[in-house]
């Protein structure tokens, strides 16, 4: 069985596409559904009247809005199958194999992940194939069994807790695999909290590093490969500083929220291979135009430096 986990807010006008993507799946009587309504203004007992008898769906309902990541955490704890698909409410399942062609892949090589394809429909109304990547949950089949041997869970914060989940995966080494068909279509919508022009600034800055803060704590207090810490400090301050020099310009507020991560880079440095770091800044920049660089990697490390052991965090 695959536990297909939704959390939901106010996405009454796309839930109705996104179950019924799954309701179209050829082994549609081998998935369970969770839809956990995160407190909506609105409730969904209509939309579950009309799919309970078509799906097996549970409907549950949280008393407080929490956030995507504790709904998550709700449906992981209710749920026992042997598999896990994470669906976003405004999104569907690519086609009628979507499951199937993940599913079978799954259990054939005994993975603990496997990601597949992504189509994405863009701001721009652009579609795009791209592989799932660190940043989502999207179009990933779980192993139940990885995650309750290894204590993975996701942090309550309301954004960027997709990333945490994945890093605490790759810390504990999974068996991983690739699946090459589409599976997930996912619809990146312009009034979305991370498509808000405040949230790419310093909130974003400042939940990114509360989540690598979560997963740091994590890491210490668990037998982790330290080589696959470094992998994870290369990946994250890699993308830190793509967004000081590009995406996000850090301002002297939100690079206090990038400083509290300077002591976890000093400590694991020594196993951040160089070779890793190089490449892991090629992949951030190779996805946008060339532009002009206003201070390099290093210099880029020297002012979290600087600006950490002045004390501007204390």
């Amino acid at each position: 069985m695959i536990d297909i986990i939704i959390p939901a807010y106010n996405t009454h006008k796309t839930i109705y596409n996104c179950l019924f993507s799954i309701l179209n799946q050829s082994i549609n009587d081998k998935v369970k559904v969770y839809l956990i309504d995160d407190n909506s203004n609105k409730k969904y007992d209509s939309i579950y009247d009309f799919f309970k008898n078509k799906l097996n769906i549970k409907l549950i309902r949280l008393e407080e809005n929490k956030g995507p990541g504790f709904a998550r955490q709700v449906g992981l704890n209710e749920s026992n199958s042997k598999y896990v698909f994470f669906l976003d409410s405004d999104d569907v399942l690519y086609d009628s194999y979507s499951l199937e062609n993940i599913h079978k892949n799954m259990i054939e090589n005994d993975y603990d992940l496997i990601i597949s394809n992504i189509i994405e429909k863009t701001k721009d109304n652009n579609i795009i194939e791209r592989t799932g990547g660190l940043f989502s949950l999207h179009g990933k089949l779980f192993k139940r069994s990885f995650i309750k041997k290894n204590n993975i869970s996701f942090p309550y914060f309301y954004t960027d807790e997709d990333v945490s989940f994945n890093y605490l995966f790759m810390l504990n080494n999974p068996k991983m695999g690739f699946c090459p068909d589409k599976v997930y279509s996912y619809n990146r919508r312009n009034d979305s909290l991370t498509m808000n022009e405040d949230y790419n600034k310093e909130i974003h800055i400042k939940n990114y590093c509360d989540n690598i803060k979560w997963v740091m704590k994590y890491a210490e207090n668990n037998c982790v490969d330290l080589e696959n810490v470094g992998a994870m400090l290369s990946f994250t301050f890699a993308y830190l500083y793509y967004c000081f020099t590009y995406k996000v310009c850090i301002n002297d507020k939100s690079i206090k929220y990038v400083c509290k991560l300077y002591p976890f880079y000093k400590k694991y440095k020594k196993f951040i291979k160089k070779e890793l770091q190089e490449q892991d800044l090629e992949t951030w920049f190779s996805i946008k135009d060339k532009h002009n660089f206003e201070v390099s990697f290093n210099e880029f490390l020297n002012i979290l430096k600087k600006e950490y052991e002045e004390g501007i965090i204390c």
